[in-house]
């Protein structure tokens, strides 16, 4: 008998182990990245909950924060303002 009749079967059954190997191997990652996939969902909803209750605890929190950005906003156009007047304009106003 020839040689490659006895080798064909070696090699199959050393492809079919390679196989087995890698799709055991890919079935491990596959666990791995749903178990990532949990733990950043979960912390996700935590964070989300997390913020919810923050925004519960202050119920005027958000319209008092925008109302500080818009009193920031004005300051800065009221020195720029200042900035832009002759001297002697801004000596008066402080007397």
């Amino acid at each position: 008998m020839p040689k490659t009749l006895f080798a064909e079967p070696a090699r199959s059954m050393q492809n079919s182990r390679t196989l087995r190997e890698r799709i055991a191997a890919l079935e491990a990652d596959n666990i791995r990245l749903r178990a990532a996939v949990i733990e950043r969902d979960s912390a996700l909803a935590f964070a989300r909950q997390d913020n919810e209750d923050l925004k519960n605890a202050a119920p005027g929190l958000p319209r008092r924060a925008e109302l500080a950005r818009k009193v920031e906003t004005l300051a800065e156009r009221v020195q720029s303002l200042m900035r832009e007047r002759p001297p002697q304009a801004r000596t008066a106003i402080r007397a």
